[in-house]
C-alpha cells in the first residue's frame, strides 16, 4: 500500500505526468457519464397466433442499428392501436431469417439492391429505413390500414430515398442534406466527427504535452505534424473510398 502511495505522489510531483493524469481522468469521467453501451436493444423474433383477419407485419433489424431502435416505439404503438396486427421481429444479421427476407420481398415494390435497415413489410408494401412517425410511420400506418381492409397489394415506393436524404447529427438534431451546400454541410460534419474517444484520447495527450512544452517552435512543430498527419490519412482514405465505390 505505501509503495503505491509513493508511486502516485511520484506522479503528482512531475508536472507532465500530473496534467496527463488530470486530463486522463476528465475524460474518463465524462466517458463514464456521457457514454453507454450499444445493446441491439430490439426485441426477439415473435410469432403471430394462428388467426383469420390478422395482419402481419415483419420488422427486420439489426443490432447497432439506431434507426431500428427508433422505430420500435412506432411499432409497440401501432400493435397497441391495432390489435388484429401483429409484428414479427427478425434478425437481418441472421443467414435463416435474411433467406425469408429475400422470400418476403418477391413481389414488392423493392429488390435486393434496395435492402437495407430497419426494412417493414406489411403484406406486398415494403419499407425501407426510417425517418420518423410523420413521414416513415405515417406511410406504414396507411399500409397497414389498407391491409386490414383486405388490399395487401404493394404500391407504396419505399422510404429509402427520405432517409438518405437526412441525418440525424448530434446537437443539430435531424438534418436535410439538400437544405445544406456542401462546405457547410462539410463543416458540420466535421464538427461533429471531432468528437470521437480515439481523437478525444490523441488530442488530450497532445495538449498535456503543450502544457510542459516551453518552446513555442515545438509546440507549433508538435501540432503541425498532428494536423498534417491528419489531413494525409483523411485524403488517404477518402480517396480509396471513392475509388472503390464510385
Amino acid at each position: 500500500m505505501n509503495a503505491l502511495i509513493n508511486y502516485l505522489r511520484g506522479i503528482w510531483n512531475e508536472p507532465f505526468k500530473r496534467y496527463v493524469s488530470i486530463v486522463l481522468a476528465a475524460l474518463a469521467v465524462v466517458v463514464l457519464i456521457v457514454g453507454s453501451p450499444l445493446g441491439n436493444g430490439t426485441a426477439e423474433p415473435t410469432s403471430p397466433p394462428e388467426t383469420e383477419g390478422t395482419v402481419e407485419v415483419h420488422f427486420f433489424y439489426h443490432s447497432g442499428c439506431p434507426h431500428c431502435r427508433d422505430q420500435e416505439p412506432f411499432n409497440e404503438d401501432m400493435a397497441a392501436k391495432y390489435p388484429d396486427v401483429y409484428f414479427v421481429y427478425h434478425d437481418g444479421a441472421d443467414p435463416a431469417q435474411y433467406q425469408v427476407l429475400l422470400k418476403l420481398i418477391e413481389g414488392t415494390n423493392i429488390s435486393e439492391e434496395d435492402l437495407d435497415f430497419p426494412l417493414t413489410i406489411v403484406g406486398k408494401r415494403a419499407f425501407v429505413g426510417w425517418v420518423s412517425y410523420e413521414q416513415t410511420g405515417t406511410a406504414i400506418e396507411q399500409a397497414i390500414v389498407k391491409c386490414l381492409a383486405g388490399d395487401c397489394g404493394g404500391t407504396e415506393q419505399t422510404t429509402e430515398e427520405n432517409v438518405s436524404e437526412q441525418i440525424d447529427v448530434p446537437v443539430f438534431g435531424t438534418i436535410h442534406i439538400s437544405d445544406y451546400s456542401l462546405p457547410v454541410l462539410a463543416v458540420i460534419l466535421g464538427l461533429v466527427d471531432g468528437f470521437n474517444p480515439c481523437a478525444m484520447w490523441v488530442l488530450a495527450y497532445l495538449i498535456s504535452i503543450l502544457f510542459v512544452l516551453q518552446d513555442r517552435r515545438k509546440a507549433w512543430l508538435l501540432v503541425g505534424s498532428f494536423v498534417l498527419a491528419s489531413g494525409i490519412l483523411y485524403y488517404l482514405f477518402m480517396t480509396a473510398w471513392l475509388n472503390a465505390f464510385l
